[in-house]
């Protein structure tokens, strides 16, 4: 199971702000899951996880066909750091 408490503590300390926020959204959703009465275990996270990728890719294609690659940039970082921990 992931100990996303550390890497967000380490990401705080490298002052690394994309990661770090990146972080606490991971830690939001695995949050969000266990009050919906789901136990965690290394299936479920990466279950979460890959759903969280999926929604970025969406948001990706809906941002390159609105003209902000900015924004795409944005989410494929996120992705990036979601990557880290499937």
């Amino acid at each position: 199971m992931i100990d996303i408490n550390k890497h967000i503590a380490e990401a705080m300390k490298k002052r690394e702000r994309e990661k770090l926020d990146t972080l606490k959204l991971i830690k939001a959703e695995l949050v969000k899951a266990e009050k919906n009465g789901i136990t965690l275990d290394d299936a479920k996270e990466t279950k979460i996880l890959i759903k969280m990728v999926e929604q970025r890719k969406d948001s990706i294609s809906q941002y390159i066909k609105g003209g902000r690659n900015d924004l795409a940039e944005a989410e494929q970082k996120e992705i990036d750091v979601i990557n880290e921990f499937i």
